[in-house]
């Protein structure tokens, strides 16, 4: 079975790169999908983003950035 291969996301872009995971289910091992992996230029450019994205968050009120997460939550 071939699955689509899911893209990551990365400073609010989707990114499709060439190393990818297979992710199968625990009970019979079937293939579920495969999702794109990151690498060290990934990695390097997500920590540049949430360096870049620091102050902006830290300036939001508690009940906010609450908000934020919980919305991200219900979408993953």
């Amino acid at each position: 079975m071939s699955a689509e291969i899911r893209p990551l996301f990365l400073a609010g872009t989707r990114r499709e790169t060439r190393p990818t995971v297979e992710v199968r289910s625990p009970y019979d091992d079937a293939l579920v999908a495969q999702v794109a992996a990151a690498e060290r230029d990934e990695y390097e450019e997500a920590a540049r983003a949430c360096v870049a994205a620091a102050p902006t968050v830290a300036a939001l009120p508690l009940h906010e950035r609450s908000r934020i997460l919980r919305e991200v939550s219900a979408t993953l």
